[in-house]
């Protein structure tokens, strides 16, 4: 029917129904900024064209970036390709295009530039949004800023770096162990050169096995103990000198265990053979020198006892002359 052919009535009933419809769509537009501004991050629309150009874009842009909306929409000041660090541009520009073709949702993660030349970390999820017909009408996106996780990952490297260097070159003996089975046994996860060195084990024969399978004599030795404690109690404990033996190794350790936050437990070690030798060779021949002293003491008694009959003796045969 047409406008003309319409009742007053029906033209104003249709003008009141299209009005509502304005005002549901007003609501639901409120409703969506008002999402956006409880996404944690910039929300966008733009097209695929070289500069990106943006149709929309969340006022956290300015947050992240430190320039206001008004410069990005329509590229009108800068595109947000210019902010992005030069050397990630060309890998940002080939991942999009790549997923877009794919019409795949696409996740990665690439460096800005701030207006105050501060360089900050941000993590991207987008897809393209296409037609009934296939055709590619815009891309929607979030970006949020990493940079506190980028710089706490760097941080983390770090340290494990320099733990690295040092668990490689220190001269004890350094054993990590995964408890298996709640605290049933323990698997090694990680052992140095000098645990090595000092074990008579190599790494990789080691890794990844039972702590009783490679060394069938722990339980004896009473370290397993010791984990067992380590591991339910969170306190470290010291395992003093002992012997420790099995079908190819009979060594002096003594052990210092500890729990890791992550759940690991730590053994630090010394093979004590040498020192054990030493200072029982130290104790035979001290034990010798007091035997020694004894009998070197209880001769110059005796000589003394000989001498002094001895001058009783001539005193008697002077008497009798």
């Amino acid at each position: 029917m047409k406008d003309a052919d319409k009742t007053k009535e029906q033209l104003i009933d249709e003008l009141v129904k299209l009005r509502q419809r304005i005002v549901e769509f007003q609501d639901v537009e409120e409703e969506f900024h008002r999402l956006i501004l409880n996404v944690p991050g910039v929300v966008y629309r733009c097209d695929r064209d070289p500069e990106w150009t943006i149709e929309f874009i969340s006022e956290a842009i300015q947050t992240i970036s430190g320039y206001p909306v008004s410069d990005f929409i329509q590229n009108k000041v800068r595109s947000f390709k210019s902010i992005i660090y030069p050397e990630d541009r060309a890998g940002v520009y080939a991942f999009r295009l790549n997923k877009i073709d794919q019409k795949k949702p696409y996740v990665l993660e690439y460096r800005i530039v701030d207006a105050v030349d501060n360089i900050h970390w941000v993590y991207e999820k987008g897809q393209g949004v296409f037609d009934k017909s296939g055709n590619f009408l815009w891309l929607n996106g979030v970006i949020v800023d990493i940079t506190e996780r980028k710089e706490l990952e760097e941080r983390v490297k770090k340290e494990e770096h320099s733990f690295k260097v040092l668990f490689e070159n220190m001269k004890s003996g350094v054993a990590i162990y995964e408890a298996a089975g709640n605290g049933s046994n323990f698997i090694f996860k990680d052992i140095n050169k000098a645990g090595e060195r000092l074990s008579r084990a190599k790494r990789e024969d080691v890794i990844g096995k039972k702590v009783t399978e490679a060394f069938s004599g722990i339980k004896e030795f009473g370290l397993f103990e010791v984990f067992q404690k380590v591991w339910k109690t969170g306190e470290a404990q010291y395992h003093p000198v002992s012997l420790y033996k099995d079908g190819r190794l009979s060594s002096w350790y003594e052990n210092f265990v500890f729990k890791l936050p992550t759940g690991e437990i730590v053994a630090i070690y010394e093979d004590v053979t040498e020192r054990r030798r030493m200072a029982d060779e130290s104790g035979k021949r001290i034990h010798e020198l007091e035997v020694f002293y004894k009998a070197s003491m209880g001769r110059e008694e005796r000589v003394l006892e000989l001498k002094k009959k001895i001058e009783e003796l001539e005193e008697e045969l002077k008497a009798q002359e």
